[in-house]
């Protein structure tokens, strides 16, 4: 198995823009690279397509939403919010990947080449909002019902 540093295995044609891909509907190698045919499918699929959008750094609030969306009064659940990978990590002597272990050159080199999935994720945090994970149409048809 060869070895590879984290910005070259993220670098690896497998994980180009893989959320674009996925939400494109293109995952094969028909489309060696992602580009902004698929960027806007990708776009259009995720506003036809979904009813709801929830966003792992606001997990608690995503998983309250979406359980109102479903009827419950509220979800039950029993996870603790906390960063568990962090706190397993620690427990088994592992390093925690943190945003400073990356140069500025390889963040740079790490957004361009994933640059359509972040711009992806700007789209999906507009349109989705983190409080509710509705779209913005259905935000409004909600409110008007009484049921924020």
């Amino acid at each position: 198995m060869t070895e590879h540093s984290l910005t070259e295995f993220c670098e690896l044609p497998r994980f180009d823009n893989w959320m674009t891909r996925l939400l494109s509907g293109h995952v094969s190698i028909l489309f060696p690279t992602v580009n902004n045919f698929l960027y806007q499918l990708a776009i259009n699929n995720l506003k036809r397509a979904f009813f709801f959008v929830g966003f792992t750094e606001r997990l608690p609030e995503s998983v309250d939403a979406f359980s109102k969306i479903c009827g419950y009064d509220k979800f039950v659940y029993d996870l603790d919010f906390r960063n568990t990978r962090q706190d397993n990590n620690a427990r088994v002597g592992r390093t925690v990947l943190s945003k400073e272990l990356l140069s500025s050159k390889d963040r740079r080199r790490l957004e361009q080449s994933h640059r359509f999935d972040l711009r992806l994720y700007s789209v999906a945090a507009e349109y989705f909002a983190p409080g509710t994970g509705l779209p913005s149409h259905k935000r409004s048809e909600m409110s008007v019902k009484g049921t924020k």
